[in-house]
């Protein structure tokens, strides 16, 4: 810590000290809408539905995924696990009901301009409007039981160029003002699809998007989206539709993490890493002893983690927004309480 850093933790100190004894009328910060609405959904006992790749099980909607995708007893060989897997254990381990929807990989629009054939950058744009659809479809007909929310791991990121060039550089974007110029995104973005649709596969993809999150709005289901990755240098694009967004904390709890975006969208954060252990019987996500993944679903290569590890409870290390949002509702998560003094760093 440099000279500065430590000066600055002085005279908060002191600040304390010398306050000792005074009194004050100290009253509740106000809460955002965001910060009400995430409240709202950690009391409800409704399911959460998680829309992801799974490996583990067969989903209770959509398709199983057949990819092997995540290392989760750190042995080095992909377990049957995949991202999804991980995000809805962390739900249930907190103490809710999950709906697992499961997707496939697909070609997203993105792939197709950079001359990629093969399916493997995530899910096709069309494929996931198609999804909440039904998602949409299946709530109002009563095929699926209403959900607290919608977790969505899902990342279509923007930079502020790019969302200048679809809605002109006149709004002058940042960072810090993407939430002060939402309402007049979405209304450019409106005008721009018309009545026969834009013209551009983008766009196009933006305004079904933000209506699905809309009309899911208005059956009272709220989407929760991961932040995104790119070390603020861009935006999750759901965030901007209409997606709660959530942001990933180190595990100290009183720094954002260093791979977290940050915008003014994103005024939720959660601890986004989880380290992994061996127990009898499989994989612990949590610390409490418990199997959460099962010997079966494992590679089981102890003699793999012996080599490189030294030890054979040693698990992986799990990090990222899409492992924040799943967080949630957790309140051993949430901002440390030395959060706030940690602001005073920069």
């Amino acid at each position: 810590m440099d000279h500065m850093k430590l000066t600055k933790l002085f005279i908060a100190a002191g600040l304390a000290v010398s306050l000792t004894g005074c009194q004050f009328d100290f009253t509740e910060p106000e809460l955002s809408d965001d910060e009400k609405t995430v409240a709202l959904i950690c009391q409800s006992e409704k399911p959460r539905v998680v829309v992801d790749y799974i490996s583990s099980t067969q989903p209770d909607f959509g398709q199983k995924s057949a990819t092997r995708y995540m290392d989760i007893d750190g042995d080095r060989i992909n377990d049957q696990i995949h991202h999804g897997d991980l995000s809805a254990k962390i739900i249930e381990v907190n103490g809710h009901t999950v709906l697992r929807y499961g997707v496939n990989e697909g070609k997203t629009i993105a792939d197709s301009h950079h001359g990629h054939d093969e399916k493997e950058h995530g899910i096709a744009e069309s494929d996931f409007t198609v999804i909440m659809d039904d998602i949409l479809k299946k709530i109002k007909n009563g095929d699926m039981e209403k959900p607290a929310a919608i977790f969505l791991s899902l990342d279509w990121p923007a930079s502020i160029e790019e969302l200048h060039r679809y809605f002109g550089d006149d709004l002058s974007l940042t960072m810090n003002n993407l939430h002060s110029k939402q309402e007049e995104i979405i209304a450019r973005l409106n005008e721009q699809y018309g009545d026969n649709g834009s013209g551009d596969e983008i766009l196009d993809f933006y305004y079904k998007t933000h209506e699905q999150f809309m009309a899911l709005k208005n059956q009272d289901v709220t989407i929760i989206v991961a932040a995104g990755n790119s070390h603020s240098k861009k935006v999750n694009v759901l965030s901007l539709l209409g997606g709660i967004s959530v942001g990933a904390l180190t595990p100290d709890r009183n720094h954002i993490a260093p791979y977290s975006n940050q915008n003014s969208l994103t005024t939720i954060y959660r601890v986004g890493e989880f380290k992994t252990h061996r127990v009898p019987g499989g994989v612990d996500i949590n610390g409490n002893g418990n199997a959460d993944f099962s010997t079966p679903l494992l590679s089981n290569d102890t003699a793999l983690i012996k080599t490189f590890r030294g030890t054979k409870t040693w698990g992986a290390t799990a990090q990222g927004t899409s492992y924040a949002a799943p967080n949630l509702c957790n309140p051993d998560a949430g901002p440390g309480s030395l959060a706030w003094l940690y602001k005073l760093l920069p």
